[in-house]
């Protein structure tokens, strides 16, 4: 399956047959509680922006597991004098750059990750029940977790090593 990524205006295909799991052997050398509490603080300051740059539209994942996401240039500018819209410009870049970033982690996940990334992360809803979407256990689970929230710290330098 074919997904097609915006990003700065520019169309990348990705065959997500190309996106893979982290090794273990790689995944055992991270504090994964440390590293998960760092993710979901920075995706709580996600959740924020959101709701503060209505202006700037975030990556989506469809119901389908699909990545959606526009990167527009549409930053306001008019009064480039002011010190309070150079302010908000830079800022608006920022959570432009950081939507960006976002949306290319996303792309390099599994299916399964991305599961894990919006039912859990996002959406709050229980490790059990993704399990059961999964049609995995709850231990079988852990490398998909393991290996989404890796994957948002390694693009965020938000690691911990043990």
């Amino acid at each position: 399956m074919n997904n097609i990524l915006t990003l700065s205006n520019a169309i990348i295909n990705i065959d997500s047959s190309d996106n893979y799991l982290l090794s273990k052997d790689l995944r055992k050398n991270y504090n994964i509680e440390a590293t998960e509490k760092r993710v979901v603080e920075m995706l709580n300051n996600y959740a924020r922006l959101q709701y503060k740059y209505l202006n700037i539209i975030p990556p989506k994942i469809t119901s389908n597991y699909q990545i959606r996401y526009e990167s527009f240039g549409n930053v306001n500018t008019v009064d480039k004098i002011s010190y309070y819209v150079q302010k908000k410009f830079d800022t608006e870049l920022e959570v432009k750059e950081f939507y960006d970033e976002i949306a290319k982690v996303l792309y390099r996940m599994t299916r399964e990750e991305l599961i894990y990334f919006n039912d859990r992360l996002i959406n709050y809803i229980s490790e059990e029940l993704i399990a059961d979407k999964l049609q995995v256990s709850r231990k079988g689970l852990k490398k998909y977790k393991e290996s989404c929230i890796l994957k948002l710290a390694f693009s965020f330098d938000l690691e911990v090593l043990k």
